[in-house]
């Protein structure tokens, strides 16, 4: 295979996500498409705003900063690895015999790569960009992001489950 043909599969593959979310549907499709609407995005803002007050005791501005920045760095990232993620779940949970899209391993998987994802790119963020401490951080960051998630979860049992 010559390098540009490798070139060429490449961009196929980090292009399939945007593909994939007009052409089937997947739960790990539904959480990216949900965090991004509106209703989710102004209290997902507001939570992670007031912990990073609280346990990074910055002023509010700088912890409106802080919120913005790392969920802008996050939902940029999160735009092309949510879905992969979702995608290379559903392969894996097929393995082991959960071959229905909506089977509630690949609902519950989705999430937890949500989060995961979340946590670890907004964590980065507040390491390089504000020299936060990674590890110390890490835990309440998730606790955030995980009733940012459950925000997310509602939703979608709410309006598209129904």
């Amino acid at each position: 295979m010559t390098k540009f043909s490798k070139s060429i599969v490449i961009l196929c593959l980090l292009l399939l996500p945007l593909t994939t979310s007009a052409n089937i549907i997947r739960p790990s499709i539904y959480i990216e498409q949900g965090m991004l609407s509106r209703m989710v995005i102004i209290p997902w803002l507001i939570i992670e705003f007031l912990f990073i007050k609280i346990f990074a005791k910055t002023s509010r501005i700088k912890s409106g900063i802080m919120a913005v920045s790392m969920n802008a760095i996050s939902t940029l990232i999160g735009r092309v690895g949510i879905p992969v993620s979702g995608f290379a779940l559903e392969i894996l949970l097929s393995v082991f015999g959960a071959t229905t899209t909506f089977h509630i391993s690949h609902w519950i998987g989705a999430f937890l790569l949500a989060l995961t994802l979340n946590v670890v790119i907004e964590g980065l963020s507040l390491k390089r960009i504000f020299a936060l401490p990674f590890k110390k951080n890490l835990w309440w960051l998730a606790l955030a992001n995980t009733i940012s998630i459950l925000i997310c979860a509602s939703l979608l049992i709410f309006w598209v489950i129904k």
